[in-house]
């Protein structure tokens, strides 16, 4: 008969290799695969992946002065993204980098982004932290879903997005940016001097909350102002869960 300690070092040692296998083997041996078809990414460090160097990009860039005061008004995704524009300059468009064990594929190839978003095979593949750590907010529609589910979620949405009900909806949209427009300038010109500082991100949620609302429940977004709030609510709470798909013991 075994004793207890046996017993305790059995497990301690089923234990180790299982989150050995988990957090270092299964993930070089995906980087190998990916390496064997030309995408390389930054070397990942044990159990954190990027996580630190992603820090460090993003605290380098938020202590970078600024050029102008006022910058213009363009899409600069390395400002955002500090350390993916980093990475693109040094891999090129498409590399793999890590957040604990988790592997992430970057592309930054429109025409590799749109054969997958266009691609109808099941096999393309969702990831699974989506489902688990975020299904109570998406559910089992359309981007957390895999195989059959997926099939059927896009026969049902396709139709929705044919040409001719796009173009019906134009009238939604450019009422609600006329309002959005007008709001602003109302704002603009209450104020002495004409300056006046606006929270675009909440504005953009407004706008896209309101055309939502209009096109999908047939009312303006006070009456629907409820169920964004909801929303709001059920966002804050996951995105609290969010870093236990990351794979990093200690964080579940």
């Amino acid at each position: 008969m075994l004793s207890f300690s046996t017993v305790a070092c059995l497990v301690l040692t089923f234990f180790l290799l299982r989150l050995y296998f988990s957090m270092i083997v299964k993930p070089a041996r995906i980087r190998k695969f990916l390496r064997q078809q030309g995408i390389d990414g930054p070397p990942p460090k044990i159990l954190l992946g990027n996580i630190l160097d992603v820090k460090k990009s993003r605290d380098a860039a938020e202590k970078a002065p600024l050029n102008h005061p006022h910058p213009p008004l363009i899409h600069n995704a390395a400002a955002v993204l500090p350390f993916a524009e980093e990475w693109r300059q040094q891999y090129g468009p498409l590399y793999v980098f890590s957040f604990g064990k988790m592997q992430v594929l970057y592309v930054n190839n429109p025409d590799l982004v749109k054969e997958i978003t266009t691609c109808t095979s099941l096999n393309l593949g969702r990831p699974s932290y989506q489902s688990k750590v975020l299904g109570p907010l998406l559910g089992k529609g359309i981007l957390p879903s895999n195989g059959s589910i997926w099939a059927r979620q896009r026969k049902i949405i396709a139709p929705e997005l044919f040409m001719d009900k796009v173009k019906g909806m134009m009238s939604i949209i450019t009422e609600s940016g006329l309002a959005l427009v007008d709001s602003w300038k109302h704002k603009v010109e209450s104020e002495e001097g004409g300056v006046v500082e606006i929270g675009v991100d909440r504005c953009m949620k407004r706008f896209s909350g309101d055309i939502i609302s209009r096109a999908c429940f047939g009312s303006s977004y006070s009456k629907g102002q409820e169920i964004f709030l909801k929303f709001d609510d059920l966002q804050e709470i996951m995105s609290k869960r969010t870093f236990s798909a990351l794979g990093i013991p200690g964080l579940r």
